[in-house]
């Protein structure tokens, strides 16, 4: 009976040990955006034997704490109200790379989610589809202002550049 009851209480414990280490060590903090286990969100509570995250799709996760300290978390923001976000374009290597890359960094700069107090940047490269076909890769690297204003930024950004790309006929892979 006493071996039943140590083998079902050992995760309760290990957790809660984990839980009063994440406390201590802070690697992550409420209102912290993370990447842990397949998941993406915020850190709404850390619990002694649980911490808690809501995705971007409303999702509430639930991750026992000492899974914390056996995987590794991304924090994107680690306490800062901003955070980077990273939007991916691509274009038909036929196109104007050059015009592309400017119509997305006028799109960042031009959104009012956009925080100045950080560089931002569009990157270009070249890439090889999963079919095969090369393709142009556009990549924006830009802080939103706030966290809670990720998905706004990107629709914002996607929304902007995917009119100006139709307007000057950048052509998209298909």
């Amino acid at each position: 009976l006493a071996v039943t009851i140590g083998f079902a209480l050992k995760d309760v414990a290990a957790s809660f040990l984990a839980g009063i280490t994440i406390l201590i060590s802070k690697p992550f903090q409420v209102g912290d955006r993370i990447s842990f286990g397949g998941y993406y969100g915020e850190v709404l509570e850390i619990g002694l034997r649980t911490v808690r995250l809501v995705t971007l799709d409303d999702n509430l996760v639930t991750v026992p704490s000492n899974k914390f300290l056996t995987d590794p978390v991304a924090s994107a923001n680690a306490g800062a109200l901003d955070c980077m976000v990273v939007m991916d374009f691509y274009i038909s290597p036929e196109s104007d790379h050059e015009r592309a890359r400017r119509i997305v960094m006028d799109a960042v700069v031009s959104s009012k989610y956009l925080y100045l107090g950080k560089p931002f940047n569009v990157l270009v490269n070249t890439k090889l589809s999963e079919y095969g076909r090369l393709l142009v890769e556009l990549r924006a690297k830009a802080y939103v202002f706030d966290t809670r204003r990720e998905k706004d930024f990107v629709s914002d950004v996607n929304r902007r550049v995917l009119t100006a790309f139709r307007d000057n006929a950048i052509v998209l892979p298909i």
